[in-house]
């Protein structure tokens, strides 16, 4: 394992942006910045990472209160696969809003890196809790990443 690949991977922040479309018509944007506990390991020529991603969101555009405005917390199960040049990304993530209902979403995405690079991926809301009950949609995001300390 290079210490020095997994040191400057646990020194960086992500910060995503992505605009959905959920059931009923819906449309929403949101941004978020997320810190990542990462471990890393050397597999087949590849850097295999899994962890867990977590900081703040907020919707800051909505087309109805199916989906209010406001600020979440993000907690994400990840898998990325860095393959050179490109990623393989999966996670599982958990927004949770002020009034405590949960919204969860997958994000799968093949482009860029997972360090400096950044890239594009889809999204899909897969239900949630409360007023997320049900809800579904797809949308695309972009991720670019910044040093940390950023914040």
């Amino acid at each position: 394992m290079n210490i020095m690949r997994m040191i400057k991977t646990l020194s960086l922040m992500g910060l995503f942006m992505m605009s959905a479309w959920v059931h009923a018509g819906t449309t929403f944007k949101t941004s978020g910045v997320l810190s990542q506990d990462l471990q890393t390991m050397e597999w087949n020529g590849a850097t295999l990472m899994v962890g867990i991603l977590s900081g703040v969101g907020e919707v800051y555009d909505s087309t109805s209160g199916a989906v209010p405005k406001g600020s979440l917390m993000l907690t994400c199960g990840l898998r990325a696969l860095q393959l050179k040049p490109s990623t393989e990304l999966l996670a599982n993530c958990s927004w949770k809003d002020s009034s405590g209902d949960e919204l969860f979403v997958v994000s799968v995405r093949r482009s860029g890196t997972t360090d400096v690079g950044g890239g594009n991926g889809t999204m899909s809301i897969i239900g949630g809790t409360g007023k997320y009950s049900g809800m579904t949609g797809d949308c695309t995001y972009s991720v670019a990443w910044l040093e940390s300390p950023w914040m």
